[in-house]
């Protein structure tokens, strides 16, 4: 009985096996790596290695919804108050996202309506200086 015991007890207890020389007998605990996950040691190839790792960084049906609110014209800061994350990772998805979508659009199907957002560009150079009530002055040229 005491056998048997004993070997349950190792069927359960036992380490799992090194990834790099796949033995068993000589890999040991070795504390917990920066995301809580139990760390082991083979003796053999003195590697070190995780089994189970956690997963790290967001999910992404949470970066997707932070891209939707950003198209709705949220602020970067607003969505990372919404969401709990902060404001620049917001802007690395955006920005991730953004770089993803190709150089030109492809579907060459013609649309009836477009829509703009204002534009204000200067023609040539920002005037600087007074900026006094006087009237603006247009010379032919």
């Amino acid at each position: 009985m005491a056998k048997l015991r004993e070997q349950c007890y190792h069927l359960l207890m036992r380490n799992p096996a090194c990834p790099s020389c796949q033995q068993d007998q000589y890999v040991i605990k070795s504390g917990l790596n920066h995301s809580k996950s139990q760390r082991y040691r083979c003796q053999q190839c003195r590697r070190y290695f995780t089994v189970e790792r956690k997963p790290h960084g967001y999910d992404v049906a949470l970066r997707k919804q932070a891209l939707q609110l950003y198209l709705e014209g949220t602020s970067f800061r607003t969505i990372g108050r919404l969401l709990g994350v902060h404001h620049q990772s917001v802007s690395n998805w955006i920005t991730e996202a953004a770089t993803a979508l190709p150089a030109q659009v492809t579907d060459a199907t013609p649309a009836e309506t477009i829509e703009l957002d204002e534009l204000y560009t200067y023609v040539r150079e920002k005037q600087t200086g007074s900026t006094s009530s006087s009237p603006f002055l247009v010379t032919p040229g």
